[in-house]
Order: structure tokens, then sequence, then C-alpha cells
């Protein structure tokens, strides 16, 4: 079944990283799809962030980019910024994270709870991560925005009965 306040923050992030990539980074938007049923399992793509949400419902949104579409942003995010080699990986996570933080952030500001404030963890970034299947007691909505330079996933998985971990997102890229 799906959830009209759930689809509304989902729709608000979709919202607010179209207006990112197209503003900041110049990148033209071809398509963006919502998915508005329960997801089955999430397929981790070459670079994936998690922010954990806290407040009325628990929950998690995670970003899955394609390589191309991450590098050619995070080329645009450090423009000017002289990086030794031996860090650009770190820069590379460090990067996708102030990027979703940026944008979760800002879209949660547009949404109103009036149940609670809503909290977020730090991101937490991971390559190639584990799929992450279903649980029965999780919801998964999801987002697809495609790019002249490669498509973006976002997620959302609600958890309403017991909460989400930010140890069990920090490890699960393990």
């Amino acid at each position: 079944m799906v959830n009209v306040g759930f689809m509304k923050i989902i729709d608000l992030v979709t919202e607010n990283c179209v207006k990112l990539l197209e503003g900041e980074f110049s990148l033209e938007v071809f398509k963006t799809t919502t998915y508005m049923k329960d997801v089955v399992k999430i397929n981790p793509d070459y670079l994936n962030s998690f922010i954990v949400l806290r407040g009325y419902v628990p929950s998690v949104f995670a970003f899955s980019y394609e390589k191309k579409l991450f590098e050619f942003i995070f080329k645009k995010f450090i423009n000017g910024i002289d990086i030794d080699d031996n860090e650009l990986e770190l820069y590379k996570e460090e990067s996708a994270g102030e990027i979703m933080n940026m944008i979760v952030g800002n879209s949660l500001r547009d949404f109103k709870s009036v149940k609670s404030l809503i909290k977020l963890s730090p991101p937490v970034v991971h390559r190639g991560s584990r799929n992450l299947i279903n649980k029965e007691d999780t919801e998964f909505y999801s987002s697809k925005i495609v790019t002249s330079r490669g498509k973006l996933n976002i997620y959302l998985l609600i958890r309403p009965m017991t909460g989400v971990s930010y140890e069990e997102i920090k490890n699960s890229g393990r």
C-alpha cells in the first residue's frame, strides 16, 4: 500500500536533486520516474550513499550513482581543488555524502512533519554494496533520474516497527 506522505518526501528529494543536477552541474535531465509501489530489491550501483532519518517513522534514504554520472558530478563538485592521487577515493566518498546531505536536508526543510522533528545521521558511503532485500516490515519506494551522463536511483526505505540501525547501514558494505 502506498503511503502518500512517503511519496511526498521522495518527490521532494527527487525535485531537489533534479534542481541541483541541472543548476549546479549543468546536466540535462531526460526523465524522472517515481515508483509508487514497494520495491522488492535494491541493486546498488557504482557508488551508494545512505542517510538514516530519525523521527516519527524511522527510515533511510539511499542514492545509487552510475559510475559515469558520479565521475562527471565529482569533477564539477571539486572544480579548482587540487587533490593528491592517494586521497582521491576519500574525496569521492566525502563528496557523495555531502551532495546527498544537501539534497535530503533541503528537501526535509520543505517537508513539515507535524508528528515530530526529523533528524539526519551523517551520510555513509559504500562502493558497490550488496543487494538490499525488502524484509517483511520494510517498505521501499524509489525514484530514477536519467541524465545526459547516466542515471541516479533514489530509494526510501521505511521500517516503522523496528527502526533502522545506523550501524546496520554503516556495516552493509562490508
